[in-house]
């Protein structure tokens, strides 16, 4: 949990480089050992949106835990109902591997 908010929780994500990237988030889907898609500081989401640092109430965050939607999936990939919250990718997904290669 975040210390200065309920509802945001700090990770330790494993990016498969040798260390844990920090990443601060919201999502309710997502558990310790999950395998989730991340973009991290200076990827840019096929919205626009481009990913950098963040502080959340005092603590910064390197990057962003990504849904389906986020990575710009559509309905013919990936169903409406799946796209909503964080993607959680099979158990045997490799770490630091492209999501387009899952």
């Amino acid at each position: 949990r975040h210390p200065n908010a309920d509802k945001l929780v700090v990770t330790q994500v494993d990016i498969n480089k040798g260390e844990n990237v920090q990443i601060i988030t919201g999502a309710k889907n997502v558990k310790e050992g999950d395998i989730v898609p991340v973009c991290l500081e200076g990827a840019v989401l096929p919205n626009g949106l481009k990913i950098k640092k963040t502080n959340f109430r005092g603590l910064p965050s390197y990057g962003m835990m990504c849904s389906y939607e986020e990575l710009g999936f559509d309905d013919k990939v990936i169903p409406k109902e799946a796209r909503d919250g964080i993607a959680i990718l099979p158990a045997n997904t490799e770490l630091g591997k492209d999501i387009k290669e899952v």
